[in-house]
C-alpha cells in the first residue's frame, strides 16, 4: 500500500515540474545563453568597445562587456581585431530631488542614467546610427544614515547601468550587416 502512495507522489512531482517548465517556457522565460535569446548578427560576433576613458565609461564598459559575452559575442581589446565597434559617445548620470521633508532630513531622488552610442563595422561604416538609451529609478535618502544612502546610490546606479547595457544588446540584435551599405560613415563626425 505504501509503495503505491510513493509512486503517486513521484507521479505528481513529475507532472508539477513539467507544468512549471511548460508555463515558464510558454510565457517567454528563457535562460541566457541557452538559445532563448536572439543571437547577435555575425557582423557583431567580435566587438570592440570604444569609451571615452572616464571612470564611469570604464564601469559601463565592464557591464556592457558582460552583457555582450552573455549573448555570445567576443569582446576584443583592439579595434583592428573586431568586426564591429561600439563607439560610446556620451554617458550621462544625474540625480534630481523629487520630494523632501521640511527639515531636509529625508529626500526622495530620481536617478537618471543614459548612454549615447553608435555602431561601426570594421571599415568604419555605420551599422547603427547614434542612439541614446536611458533608464531611471528613484530612491530615498535620510541625512542621518549617509553611509547606507551612499551604498544605496551605488546599487541604484549599478542596476541602471545593467539595464542600459541590456537594452543596448537588445538594440544590437536588430543590426543587419546590410546596414553598412545603407548608412555610410561621415568623415566629419568622428
Amino acid at each position: 500500500m505504501y509503495r503505491h502512495l510513493v509512486n503517486i507522489k513521484q507521479y505528481f512531482k513529475i507532472i508539477f515540474i513539467l507544468a512549471l517548465v511548460g508555463t515558464l517556457y510558454g510565457c517567454g522565460f528563457h535562460l541566457r545563453g541557452m538559445g532563448g535569446t536572439e543571437a547577435l548578427p555575425p557582423v557583431l560576433q567580435k566587438i570592440y568597445i570604444d569609451t571615452k576613458g572616464s571612470i564611469e565609461g570604464y564601469s559601463f564598459e565592464r557591464t556592457l562587456t558582460s552583457e555582450l559575452k552573455a549573448n555570445g559575442a567576443e569582446v576584443v581589446n583592439a579595434p583592428d581585431q573586431a568586426t564591429a565597434t561600439i563607439k560610446i559617445i556620451s554617458i550621462a548620470l544625474r540625480s534630481q530631488p523629487l520630494t523632501m521633508t521640511g527639515s531636509m532630513s529625508s529626500v526622495q531622488y530620481a536617478q537618471y542614467y543614459s548612454v549615447s552610442y553608435k555602431v561601426l563595422d570594421s571599415n568604419n561604416n555605420v551599422l547603427q546610427d547614434t542612439l541614446t538609451i536611458s533608464a531611471n529609478d528613484t530612491y530615498s535618502s535620510n541625512a542621518s544614515q549617509q553611509l547606507s544612502t551612499n551604498n544605496l546610490i551605488k546599487q541604484v546606479i549599478g542596476a541602471l547601468r545593467e539595464r542600459v547595457a541590456n537594452n543596448i544588446v537588445s538594440q544590437l540584435q536588430a543590426v543587419k550587416a546590410s546596414a553598412a551599405t545603407i548608412l555610410p560613415q561621415n568623415d566629419d563626425d568622428s
